[in-house]
């Protein structure tokens, strides 16, 4: 179970880290497919991974064409057409955060059952602040075209950012500990 853990925190680095010379050196959809691969293993322990499952299908589809173009988003389009970079960043920000909820959630579970309820505790905490963060962070990102909010907009991307790793490392360390085998207690 741990190496399935790890696979999603390597997964999550793929995600999190752009290096772009051209196309994409760390694609998203090779990070997505790490962490299907190892949601799909996790889901036979724990059912509240398969939702992650499905939305790992659905971020590697999206991620697909960003490997293949720059990725920018043009604001400066007329607000009443449709920019499509725009719908799929948001579209790809609320499935991140089902993705990032079924881990949370299968964890928080795992490490309840196991009778590891300050780790439990760590996860369901993690997953708050970062809700809280992403959710500033959708919420000021319509404002950019018509409200000088770019403080906002950096704050709450830089706190998302700061969450996201926390998840990291905290399934990093679920990995660890669920890993090691159950304590009998006297």
């Amino acid at each position: 179970m741990k190496t399935l853990f790890y696979r999603i925190g390597y997964g999550m680095v793929f995600v999190i880290i752009n290096i772009r010379v051209g196309i994409d050196l760390m694609p998203n959809v090779i990070g997505y497919l790490m962490i299907l691969s190892a949601l799909s293993g996790l889901r036979k322990k724990e059912q509240s991974f398969g939702m992650g499952v499905r939305a790992s299908v659905a971020l590697s589809i999206i991620s697909i064409p960003q490997f293949f173009r720059a990725h920018e988003l043009h604001l400066n389009n007329p607000v009443l057409s449709l920019n499509v970079d725009l719908v799929l960043n948001l579209a790809e920000t609320v499935l991140q955060w089902v993705l990032l909820y079924s881990i949370c959630a299968g964890s928080f579970k795992l490490a309840e059952i196991r009778g590891k309820g300050e780790l439990a505790a760590s996860v369901r905490f993690r997953w708050y602040f970062y809700f809280g963060c992403s959710a500033l962070y959708m919420f000021s990102y319509p404002f950019i075209l018509n409200a000088e909010v770019t403080g906002l907009i950096l704050i709450s991307s830089l706190a998302t950012a700061i969450a996201f790793l926390m998840i990291l490392l905290v399934i990093r360390r679920v990995g660890r500990e669920l890993a090691k085998p159950f304590e009998i207690s006297v």
